[in-house]
């Protein structure tokens, strides 16, 4: 074998060398940089992370804002925040789930719980709705009624409950909690935290761990003054013979 032969042998090797060298620093390369494919469940991971609600029972998530859309057949409400964000949110697991509560218009206050995304509703309370007086029978008078005044602010008053005075409430992760001081010789304060389960513009329905309140408005006091009646006053002497 002459010279040029054994010349282009060694170079033959020396390419072969090299380019086993190249393909196993390749197979490094792919190894470090995520060789391994991920399964379903990590590659979705991220998302549904993303996508969930995470809620702190001991503080609130609600957002709350103004309704400036109400649902249409697409399931799609829009919200003003009250940080000045305008939200598009699919409230339709929402409304098939029972949680969108209250009358829902345009122009109403609304507390809502979200995804993490905040682009789905999970539950929409109307806050305007949930506003004013409610009342019961009296369980121990049928004939009179007893109940509730929730007004703007977070504060509440109690309607013909002498021993039950109604303090404040606050909405905490879909939830309504209501403060009372009870008049039982020592003024216990209590806070009860209720489940809202139902929501109309006349019917209200808290559920907490050992009472349900089901909940009217107030009929409106009887007006007599078109038909030109006048009472007069009158003393016991004018019925005495």
């Amino acid at each position: 074998m002459n010279n040029e032969e054994k010349t282009e042998v060694n170079n033959t090797k020396m390419n072969y060398r090299l380019i086993k060298l190249l393909v196993l620093l390749l197979g490094v390369v792919t190894m470090a940089c995520g060789g391994k494919k991920s399964t379903p469940s990590e590659a979705n991971y991220e998302y549904e992370e993303w996508d969930s609600v995470e809620v702190d029972p001991n503080r609130d998530s609600t957002v709350y804002g103004i309704c400036m859309m109400i649902p249409s057949e697409t399931h799609m409400m829009s919200m003003l925040t009250d940080n000045g964000d305008t939200l598009q949110l699919n409230v339709r697991d929402a409304m098939e789930s029972g949680k969108v509560l209250g009358s829902l218009q345009v122009g109403d206050r609304l507390a809502v719980l979200m995804n993490k995304r905040r682009t789905k509703a999970t539950m929409v309370i109307d806050h305007t709705t949930l506003m004013g007086d409610w009342v019961m029978p009296n369980p121990l008078d049928g004939s009179s009624t007893m109940g509730i005044c929730i007004k703007d602010g977070g504060v509440a008053e109690s309607i013909n409950m002498p021993s039950v005075i109604y303090r404040s409430w606050r909405l905490i992760n879909g939830d309504i909690e209501i403060v009372n001081l009870r008049d039982d010789g020592g003024n216990t304060e209590e806070a009860v935290r209720y489940q809202i389960l139902h929501l109309t513009k006349d019917s209200l329905t808290l559920k907490s761990a050992e009472d349900q309140l089901d909940y009217t408005r107030p009929l409106p006091e009887e007006d007599y003054s078109d038909l030109g009646v006048e009472l007069e006053e009158g003393s016991f002497d004018d019925f005495v013979m």
